[in-house]
């Protein structure tokens, strides 16, 4: 025998929510794998229960989840047979991209994927598949396959008047044409996206597609709606309960609020709101030990007062950042933070010290083997290729101080090998929602 419970749900209520006629919503992976009955042992019980993994979950604490996920498959990958299976699938897939492991999440979905289709055909679940490896094709470049998953998604959840899920799959088309800067069709997905989701009253998922719209108005220059999908998105989070999925909306909804106030010629009042709405976060992840988090929290805050020019400030938690982003292993954070404590200390004067910290930045993006998505909000792609030419930059400056022949040939060298290894150098595809997950709801 086996059981299985939904994101808060039972399997057997979750099925009763997706009969049709019902609306149906679904939080950031609501999906569904079979787990063995719980034994008697102390291990089964910690590592293997649903309400445990699903609580780990839930809580962020995501080698939990993949660790006990792991250890029941009887292969490199779990046999689909059911649709109650494909839940604890996509936890899986969401677990691994939760850390920044995102070949091994689009692998699992792929490897899965004719077992799922094979099997007979359930509304909800095949739906929320569906969106799920429409976003595996995005992450592969494949924009037509992507696009024809997420439109046979939504005609299953329209079809079966699945409301949750249809916010769910127009949010996800959204990020589709915004990661390709179609703005104009992504702003309309998101659009339709929020109304569903107001329609439903899930703060949580009201808050994450007002969070990508407003980043999809920004990023098209298009700023008459911004400040109301700010706020539609701080009294969202407001309602949510403290836990890891706020935490990572106050992380986007700070970062939002920091590019609106750049965009909007440096409003104080929008300047304050991302002040506070990080050092939210900070707290909460302190809460929550969640080291993780915690360096984005305090990384942010630093580029928020290197943009204030709070120098001094801004290097300090940058320093801190860095030490908790190695510390959890957020590799794809590590160089960011490097990259911000080099610019910090151009800035006070120490020019020697700050090519020390490029050199780090540059040796950490190299260590990163694959193209990295933290979260799924900024809509934009962000090339590493300024960390490159600022270095160079550097170099350069640095030149044309010095007097030593060979030092001058040196420091020469180091520019053309830094502008070389930019040739190479990964382009990070970084869309900030929840900053350490991919957030499709």
């Amino acid at each position: 025998m086996a059981v299985a419970l939904g994101r808060c749900l039972s399997w057997q209520g979750f099925a009763r929510l997706i009969q049709p006629g019902r609306r149906l919503v679904v939080g950031i992976c609501c999906f569904f794998l079979v787990v063995p009955e719980v034994t008697e042992s102390a291990e089964a019980d910690v590592d293997r229960s649903p309400a445990s993994i699903q609580s780990a979950f839930d809580s962020g604490d995501y080698q939990t989840v993949i660790g006990s996920l792991e250890r029941q498959m009887t292969g490199n990958v779990p046999t689909i047979h059911s649709a109650e299976q494909i839940h604890w699938l996509l936890l899986h897939a969401d677990s691994y991209r939760g850390l920044g492991m995102h070949t091994q999440a689009v692998d699992l979905l792929f490897a899965v994927k004719a077992d799922v289709e094979s099997q007979d055909y359930q509304a909800g679940p095949h739906a929320l598949y569906y969106g799920r490896i429409a976003s595996a094709y995005q992450f592969a470049r494949n924009d037509t396959q992507a696009l024809a998953y997420l439109n046979k998604g939504l005609a299953i959840a329209e079809k079966n008047d699945l409301t949750g899920v249809q916010s769910s799959l127009h949010n996800d088309l959204g990020n589709l044409y915004a990661s390709r800067k179609n703005y104009p069709a992504g702003i309309d997905a998101y659009r339709t996206s929020l109304a569903e989701a107001i329609a439903l009253d899930e703060p949580a998922l009201i808050a994450t597609v007002a969070v990508n719209l407003g980043r999809a108005l920004l990023a098209s220059n298009n700023y008459g709606d911004v400040e109301r999908a700010l706020a539609l998105a701080n009294g969202a989070i407001n309602r949510m309960p403290r836990s890891a999925d706020r935490l990572r909306k106050l992380l986007s909804l700070g970062r939002l609020y920091q590019s609106a106030q750049n965009a909007l010629g440096g409003d104080s009042g929008l300047r304050a709101a991302a002040n506070q709405q990080l050092l939210q976060a900070l707290d909460l992840a302190g809460e929550l030990s969640d080291e993780r988090s915690a360096s984005y929290a305090l990384g942010y805050l630093g580029g928020l007062y290197e943009d204030e020019g709070r120098f001094e400030e801004a290097l300090q938690l940058a320093r801190r950042a860095v030490l908790l982003a190695q510390k959890s292993d957020a590799n794809e954070a590590v160089y960011q933070w490097q990259w911000q404590i080099g610019r910090v200390l151009v800035q006070l004067g120490d020019i020697d010290a700050g090519i020390g910290a490029y050199r780090s930045a540059i040796k950490s993006i190299k260590s990163i083997r694959t193209s990295l998505v933290t979260s799924a909000n900024d809509v934009h792609l962000q090339s590493v290729g300024p960390l490159y030419f600022e270095m160079a930059d550097l170099l350069l400056r640095r030149t044309s101080t010095l007097r030593d022949a060979d030092l001058m040939q040196a420091n020469l060298v180091e520019v053309r090998e830094t502008l070389e290894s930019l040739k190479t150098a990964e382009i990070i595809e970084y869309f900030d929602n929840d900053c350490v997950i991919l957030d499709q709801d």
